[in-house]
């Protein structure tokens, strides 16, 4: 009785298993189904365009398009033409933008900001170039601890800012920690 019971079992498991996998989804797993793309605004202008300078066909000798004609690859995206003057305008407007915000930041202290509005101020990137200015921001960076800053005020011939230890006041040094009383005797 065991053994049937276990059998019978075992088969129930068994055929579960195997109803998941049936000729229709191991093909959808490996060829989905592709639907036609829509059609896009310059397609469906030029259909309107047709149909208005077409006169009106009978019903009776309409024909389906054929069937390859139903799945059409269609871009997604139509290369519009640019015009270079408004590509140009707009990158530069960009670069104003960027200047701006790397300018705030190094402001507020970011070695990062400081020394790509060096750079920026370098190439005349959103500005005009302008090295000594590009060098004031390089040792800013520098002093700040960029090292690609440091390297890149090294090259221009700049004297990067070397972090000299403060000396402090003898009031505001620190103390030993042992200190030792002058009458110990």
């Amino acid at each position: 009785m065991r053994t049937i019971l276990l059998a019978v079992a075992m088969v129930a498991t068994a055929a579960s298993s195997f109803g998941q996998y049936s000729a229709r989804t191991l093909t959808r797993r490996i060829a989905p189904q592709v639907r036609p793309a829509p059609p896009t605004y310059q397609q469906q202008q030029q259909q309107q365009n047709q149909t208005q300078t077409q006169q009106p066909q009978p019903q009776a000798t309409a024909q389906p398009p054929p069937a390859s004609a139903q799945y059409q690859y269609v871009p997604t995206t139509a290369a519009r033409p640019v015009d270079p003057a408004k590509a140009a305008a707009e990158k530069a407007k960009n670069e104003e933008k960027q200047l701006e915000y790397f300018k705030h930041r190094a402001e507020e202290g970011s070695d990062h900001a400081q020394y790509e509005l060096g750079m920026r101020y370098l190439n005349g990137k959103g500005t005009a170039p302008d090295e000594k200015v590009a060098k004031e921001w390089f040792a800013k960076a520098a002093k700040n601890g960029n090292s690609q800053a440091a390297k890149k005020l090294a090259e221009l011939g700049g004297e990067p800012e070397k972090s000299e230890s403060i000396a402090l006041p003898e009031s505001a040094a620190p103390k030993s920690a042992d200190p030792k009383p002058a009458d110990s005797k």
